[in-house]
């Protein structure tokens, strides 16, 4: 029996709290996990998402790492969350998918089962990826375009 892969939004946060709250609720059906990394918010963004983390019992994930101006290293807080082999969307706190797009993206996840490191690298609109099919672990990579989930 295969494990069936994760997929996983990702993003960076910092005093958007009503922003983030609409991002959670739009998004939290389609994945399995959410991780947020707060930069150092003081907008009651680490008592919401405290008591988000204790209600959705680990889906959400909160994580404060403070903003150092390195946007590369604060992404990389995030992707150190996520298990090898899962997948990533990474969304900004002001962005949210269309539904189709989300149905689309969990429709490929299911679909590909546990092929492991099969899985091509296709660069696109979408930032979604695989974990850890680069040697590094932490690069981003993978990707999958509107056009190539069409054809799912």
């Amino acid at each position: 029996m295969t494990n069936q892969p994760k997929m996983w939004m990702c993003l960076m946060h910092m005093n958007e709290l009503d922003i983030l709250k609409e991002n959670i609720r739009h998004h939290m059906p389609y994945f399995d996990h959410i991780v947020v990394v707060d930069g150092g918010s003081n907008d009651n963004t680490v008592v919401y998402m405290r008591n988000l983390e204790r209600s959705t019992n680990g889906k959400v994930k909160f994580v404060i790492r403070a903003w150092n101006d390195n946007f590369p290293n604060q992404r990389n807080n995030y992707l150190a969350e996520v298990p090898d082999g899962d997948w990533i969307v990474v969304v900004d706190p002001d962005e949210t998918f269309e539904e189709e797009s989300l149905k689309q993206m969990r429709r490929f996840i299911e679909g590909i089962g546990n092929l492991g490191n099969s899985i091509p690298d296709i660069r696109s609109q979408f930032d979604i990826m695989r974990q850890g099919l680069s040697s590094v672990g932490q690069e981003l990579r993978g990707g999958m375009s509107q056009r190539d989930m069409q054809d799912i």
